[in-house]
């Protein structure tokens, strides 16, 4: 997976952006406001139909212009595509050579991209919806039964909630648990399953970009069963239910499921979120999100993305040494960066009244 090319038009604060990309190593500097993040943000948006910072839609289209337009040149196993979004007032398309994508789940099968940011850091500090999303994202990237295993149970659950909320017949109630439970089943497998992986490979990746050895490894928290065999969590599950049907009656909301998972990562045998420095979280999340993009490699067969926004400034020489190591040729990287810095193996740009050009 390549980016030969990246296009804005109205996005953010460019009114034209045009970059043609020659290497895997990329390097964007310039001062803070200069538009370094939005075109990593770009990329990243044309790979899940939505933005990885905190933001309205609308921001996305530059102030006092009726729509925004970002596209990529993006060459695939020797076929190349044109990816494309288009956003107005009124919402967001998405086009695959100029042919208008029927969802933005179609996304998925095209561009996959990890990104990594400041606020990062605070993976595992924050709730456990946020790591929830990570993993999704990735998985639903992957494997088209999850995206709908997962579509699916969201749908039934806010049903279920609303029938729970209403106090809807106890029949009807359970029928949804039913439903529920069996969607839960094919989602908590793939969780698991991944987490596996992660736990064979994050100490080494922790490791290599730390400097020295140290364990790490990623607990799976569910209320859910841990049955390989789908009739068993079937039944176990059921019995989970049953036994917290009083505590979802006065709750009113579905107290049982994946929906209710955690993440918690550990270093050295003790919860990074709570004993570990805020430098060890960054690493931490860091070496997660590598390890993903490592197992969706395995997966897929092809290399997703990978961008770092202004991660460099907060690492140690040594660090970020070690990172620059790592990603050596293992995927098409796009950094940015406040100063220029020497980067002999990496394209450099800089930006400079929202205009860029190579150094």
């Amino acid at each position: 997976m390549f980016i030969r090319k990246i296009v804005l038009d109205n996005y953010r604060s460019y009114s034209h952006l045009e970059i043609e990309i020659n290497s895997f190593k990329n390097y964007i500097y310039g001062v803070n406001g200069t538009g370094k993040t939005s075109i990593l943000e770009a990329i990243y948006f044309l790979s899940v139909g939505r933005s990885f910072l905190k933001t309205e839609q609308g921001s996305l289209i530059k102030f006092d212009t009726k729509y925004a337009k970002a596209s990529i040149l993006l060459e695939d196993k020797k076929e190349k595509h044109i990816l494309a979004a288009l956003l107005t007032k009124d919402g967001k398309d998405f086009y695959l050579d100029d042919n208008k994508l029927k969802n933005v789940s179609e996304l998925l099968s095209y561009l996959s991209a990890f990104y990594f940011n400041p606020e990062s850091v605070f993976l595992f500090k924050e709730e456990p919806a946020l790591r929830r999303k990570l993993f999704d994202i990735v998985l639903c990237q992957i494997d088209k039964k999850y995206l709908y295993s997962l579509s699916r149970y969201k749908k039934i659950l806010k049903e279920r909630n609303l029938a729970l909320s209403k106090g809807y017949d106890q029949d009807v109630i359970d029928v949804l648990r039913d439903e529920l439970v069996n969607l839960s089943y094919y989602i908590v497998y793939q969780r698991r399953k991944v987490v596996s992986f992660i736990n064979k490979e994050i100490s080494q990746i922790y490791s290599q970009i730390f400097g020295s050895e140290r364990e790490v490894k990623l607990l799976y928290k569910t209320t859910s069963p841990l049955d390989d065999d789908k009739d068993e969590f079937i039944n176990s599950a059921k019995k989970i239910f049953d036994l917290n049907k009083s505590r979802e009656n006065i709750s009113k909301m579905t107290l049982i499921g994946p929906h209710r998972d955690n993440f918690i990562l550990s270093l050295d045998n003790k919860d990074i979120s709570f004993y570990s420095s805020q430098g060890e979280n960054r690493i931490g999340a860091l070496a997660l999100k590598l390890t993903l993009h490592k197992y969706e490699s395995l997966i897929l067969n092809k290399v997703p993305i990978f961008l770092l926004d202004d991660i460099l400034s907060d690492l140690d020489d040594d660090k970020k040494r070690n990172l620059l190591n790592y990603l050596d040729d293992k995927m098409q990287v796009f950094i940015t960066g406040v100063n220029k810095i020497d980067l002999p193996t990496y394209d450099l740009f800089e930006i400079q009244d929202h205009q860029i050009r190579r150094i």
